[in-house]
């Protein structure tokens, strides 16, 4: 699994050059959307802001569980399994996107890209799976 992934890696970077844009005629809705998530996703200042915000909320979570403030467990609960299920999706968006845009500015399709992007998240969830099951974590 891991020889295939490098394989797919090396075969994206060696494939073209940056890929060009056509004229505003030639540019179709979906390139439209995908391009301007995609200046959202490049723009290091939305990134600063998602990880600051993400860090003071684990900060939050985290004096409210210790602090001794008058929170219910259940809603503590609650809110720990939420600031996780963000975690885990800021870091598998970070997994998927990378490889996407990086597939993308080669010069392959949107179907190309979302298969590198899949392949990176999925690799990394067998990796967690087996470190899992070899140190016996949980």
């Amino acid at each position: 699994m891991g020889l295939l992934l490098v394989a797919v890696f090396v075969g994206v970077s060696r494939y073209g050059s940056q890929r060009t844009r056509g004229d505003a005629a030639d540019v179709d809705r979906y390139d439209e959307v995908v391009g301007r998530l995609g200046e959202i996703a490049r723009n290091p200042a939305v990134w600063t802001l998602v990880f600051v915000l993400a860090a003071l909320g684990a900060g939050a979570i985290a004096t409210a569980a210790v602090g001794g403030f008058d929170v219910p467990e259940e809603a503590l609960a609650a809110f720990f399994g939420a600031a996780l299920a963000v975690m885990g999706l800021l870091f598998a968006g970070f997994l998927f996107l990378a490889p996407y845009f990086a597939t993308r500015n080669r010069g392959l399709g949107h179907a190309h890209a979302v298969v590198v992007g899949t392949l990176t998240v999925s690799s990394a969830v067998i990796l967690l799976i087996a470190v899992n099951l070899v140190f016996d974590l949980v």
